[in-house]
């Protein structure tokens, strides 16, 4: 193999195989064909499969048209139907226009797409779009004209098995000599069957138990024809151009075809926005379906197996549709990956400047659009939803929506829409991963189940329930059998250790004597009934001050003292905008003992007021909720563009919210530990501070649960329409493990990697729904 090396500055280097550049390849015709088969690094290693992509987009005329250009062009020479200066009439969508067109100019022939088309010297006839019953449809138009005229020859490249016989001659070959005879799959869209059905008939012959998969969008009768024999369309219509159909054509007919799969338009746009984001392919819907299609059949694949399928062309003719944020919207496709605004037609409000000379990489903030409010009421009919769709009370729908959803759930709308919602943030899905255990440690793991061969058999194949916010980027995997694991129990048992440390740390508490042992900021000290302020004596912001109770046990809290605590805390908040209204962005923090992070046992939250923009944590999640409304910010329901309303929608459908007057409180699917628990607000009064007191008590009392850390976000102060959106009341409380035990809580796979959970979120909500009962 004839190679050579690049150097580059930096001294690293790159091997180039220049083997392809060898020879002179001698014009057009000679160049279709022969494409480079390509290995899909990310998707392949997501699905423990070798996914494979014919690169069709790299043929002259700029996809995998140009192959049945040739072939019905070379079978027409060899049949001598024409001769120089014939005029070659096709019914086209596009690529086989663009393709004959290129050849049509290569060998001096005449042709008969729109610009592109015109540009290549081809005469475009536009028809209305009918059925291909009809008289005036497109084919019907091409051979008439065809017939009307002398030496002119209509290509049929729907009908015309010299289309399909050159993928046998050619593209079937290619991927067999490609991957080495090693190919266990090959799945393609279809819409003339051409390439599908020669790949198929080559790929068969060499190998009949390679499985050959038709891909099929919305409005197309192929999904059902191979599954059923029978031609019915599938619903809707598909964003997709050129594939799909409404009749076996004489391409297809007898093709070797094992089986069909059934692709959304929202999963196709999806994978044509992961090719480019994940692995650099700017390629149009086809190709994203294609890929799709791929991933879905791995599924059912064995790990290691081959899929092949190919890139049909690039993206740059599909701007105006694929491309087109408002295009997308008006069909309902959401953007669930974040890509150039300027490939979508939308000027971007973030701003990236990498100013390279002084080493500083500057971050401006966005600027947030105005989103609808937060209400806590749902956008969807919850009765109809429990009634038609939702069957599973106790898990997540990870796997086959059978085990989760009712019969003939796809029949109401109202399912439809929240699976949409749901589907549009989050990713789930469940993995088995297999375990032997030496007999040793076999008899060890059946003591810890007592001795139930049930626990044990899932123990050897267990599940892994993954489920991932595709805005906030939160990810998360269950695995309940990880929470029976034996742990070091704490050498001093939590009830003694919480004694001990109350009656020790109440004589020297820094916090009990506040008035001489801390300190004060520039607005003074406040103070209240059960409460008092001191600022922090080492701080993390401009504005940082500490609000704590006289009451020293945090376990013997009541509501009124923590009343007086928040309140006080906001009342500070309020002072230091109106003395600093450039600080706006309110965030009240809250470590309850050592064990949870917390440098004093004597109760106390900090609160903090920045400016500019809120803390990356929650900076996070609120350009989350920009991305959000900006992909939906064509939807007709203007209550449906609230992010955190759509978190709320999903959780209440999931049966993990408990909602009051303008508060919920939700169990999230992305939980980051056991008993994590988010509150979403309208508004910050004595009812919200009431539901963090229950929870708390509910830590205390149910859960055994006395660390914790928790983080309140209020509304930006004196909003503006830059950067106000419509932020509800955030609250969020995570437990930190028991108390007294040397052993953290946290891991490298919690901060480093993957939020790791040993309790599904609907065991804790049974838990407690019950502690609200007096709200």
């Amino acid at each position: 193999m004839l190679s050579k090396t690049i150097q580059y500055y930096n001294k690293r280097s790159l091997s180039v195989d220049v083997s392809a550049y060898t020879r002179v390849l001698d014009g057009f015709r000679a160049c279709v064909g022969n494409t480079p088969l390509i290995r899909l690094p990310t998707l392949s290693k997501e699905t423990g499969c070798n996914i494979l992509v014919k690169a069709e987009y790299l043929n002259p005329g700029g996809s995998i048209k140009d192959r049945a250009a040739l072939f019905l062009i070379q079978d027409a020479l060899d049949k001598n139907l024409i001769k120089n200066g014939a005029t070659i009439v096709e019914g086209t969508a596009g690529n086989t226009g663009i393709g004959l067109a290129h050849l049509c100019n290569a060998l001096g022939f005449k042709c008969e797409k729109i610009d592109i088309l015109r540009v290549l010297g081809a005469q475009v006839t536009t028809v209305p779009v009918v059925p291909f019953n009809d008289p005036n449809n497109y084919n019907h138009h091409a051979r008439r004209y065809a017939e009307k005229h002398e030496n002119a020859l209509w290509t049929n490249q729907f009908d015309n098995q010299a289309n399909r016989n050159g993928h046998y001659l050619m593209t079937g070959p290619e991927i067999w000599t490609q991957t080495n005879g090693k190919v266990n799959a090959v799945v393609m869209s279809t819409g003339t069957g051409g390439t599908l059905a020669g790949i198929s008939m080559y790929l068969k012959e060499k190998n009949n138990k390679i499985r050959t998969v038709l891909a099929d969008p919305p409005g197309s009768v192929l999904y059902n024809y191979i599954k059923s024999g029978k031609l019915e369309r599938t619903d809707g219509s598909s964003i997709t151009e050129g594939i799909g159909q409404g009749r076996i054509t004489d391409n297809l007919k007898d093709a070797p075809i094992d089986e069909s799969l059934f692709i959304k338009d929202q999963d196709t746009v999806n994978m044509v926005f992961k090719l480019l984001c994940d692995e650099g392919f700017f390629v149009g819907a086809s190709s994203g379906l294609n890929v799709a299609a791929a991933v879905d059949l791995s599924k059912s694949m064995p790990k290691g197996s081959t899929i092949v399928t190919c890139l049909c062309d690039n993206g740059q003719k599909y701007f105006n549709r694929l491309f087109n944020k408002n295009e997308l919207s008006k069909r309902g496709i959401l953007i669930t990956t974040f890509i150039p605004d300027l490939l979508l037609k939308k000027k971007s409000n973030i701003k990236h400047y990498d100013d390279i000379l002084d080493g500083k990489n500057v971050y401006e903030f966005a600027e947030y659009s105005q989103w609808p409010p937060f209400l806590t009421d749902s956008t969807f009919d919850l009765n109809l939803w429990r009634k038609h769709c939702w069957v599973n009370q106790v898990s997540l729908p990870t796997r086959d929506p059978d085990l989760y959803y009712k019969r003939n759930y796809t029949a109401f709308s109202v399912c439809k829409d929240v699976i949409r919602i749901v589907d549009s943030i989050y990713n789930m899905k469940t993995t088995i991963a297999k375990v032997e255990y030496p007999e040793t440690l076999a008899q060890k793991v059946r003591k810890i189940f007592n001795d139930d061969n049930t626990l044990y058999a899932k123990a050897l194949e267990q599940e892994l329930h993954f489920v991932i916010n595709k805005y906030s980027f939160e990810h998360t995997v269950y695995n309940a059998l990880r929470g029976r694991r034996p742990i070091q129990p704490p050498e001093v048992p939590f009830e003694l250790y919480l004694n001990e440390t109350m009656e020790k740390t109440s004589k020297s508490c820094d916090l009990c004597n506040y008035q001489n042992m801390t300190a004060i900021d520039s607005l003074g000290r406040m103070e209240n009934q059960y409460a008092y302020s001191a600022a922090n004596a080492f701080k993390f912001d401009q504005w940082h001050s500490m609000f704590m109770p006289r009451q020293h046990d945090i376990t013997k809290l009541t509501f009124e003292e923590m009343k007086d605590v928040f309140t006080l805390a906001w009342k500070w908040c309020q002072a230091v905008h109106k003395q600093s209204p450039s600080h706006r962005f309110p965030t009240i923090l809250w470590d309850s003992l050592p064990h949870g992070g917390a440098s004093q046992v004597h109760p106390h939250i900090h609160a903090t007021l920045h400016s500019d923009h809120y803390y990356g944590q929650f900076e996070s999640i609120r350009f989350a909720s920009e991305r959000y409304y900006r992909n939906h910010e064509n939807v007709k329901e203007h209550r449906q563009k609230n992010y955190f309303r759509a978190i709320q929608d999903i959780h209440m459908a999931f049966n993990l919210t408990v909602s009051f007057n303008g508060i919920t409180v939700l169990v999230p699917i992305t939980s980051h530990k056991e008993y994590d628990i988010i509150v979403l607000a309208e508004n910050f009064d004595e009812r919200f501070i009431k539901v963090i007191y229950q929870i708390v008590q509910g830590y205390f009392n149910k859960l055994k649960q006395y660390s914790f850390s928790s983080c309140l976000y209020l509304p930006p102060l004196s909003p503006n329409q830059d950067d106000s959106g419509s932020t509800p009341i955030y609250y969020r409380i995570i437990p930190r493990g028991q108390v007294s035990s040397l052993l953290s809580e946290v891991s490298s796979l919690d901060l480093l990697s993957i939020y790791n959970v040993n309790k599904l979120p609907a065991a804790l909500f049974a838990e407690i729904i019950t502690w609200f009962q007096k709200i």
